[in-house]
């Protein structure tokens, strides 16, 4: 039976073929409202040695940012304020 891509999910797999550490340690796919979304994802970890991932996505290699709306996202608290700084 073949791999069918759920909607709202995906797969990352390691790159294999990463040869200099600006490469992409995991590479995949997702499905989101229909779209193939390219995930790469780069193993990191904060200055306290908390792990973390980088992540990249584009849309069949637009990048994600150029088919939002052009105002910035803000996270915000439920109160609608702006949150403090992300700890790493």
């Amino acid at each position: 039976m073949a791999y069918e891509m759920r909607e709202g999910s995906g797969s990352l797999f390691v790159n294999d073929y990463k040869e200099k550490p600006s490469q992409p340690d995991y590479k995949g796919e997702a499905l989101l409202d229909g779209k193939v979304i390219k995930i790469v994802a780069w193993e990191k970890s904060t200055a306290g040695g908390k792990a973390f991932f980088g992540l990249s996505l584009e849309y069949k290699g637009e990048s994600i940012l150029a088919s939002l709306d052009s105002k910035p996202y803000v996270a915000t608290a439920s109160n609608g304020v702006p949150e403090g700084d992300v700890p790493f």
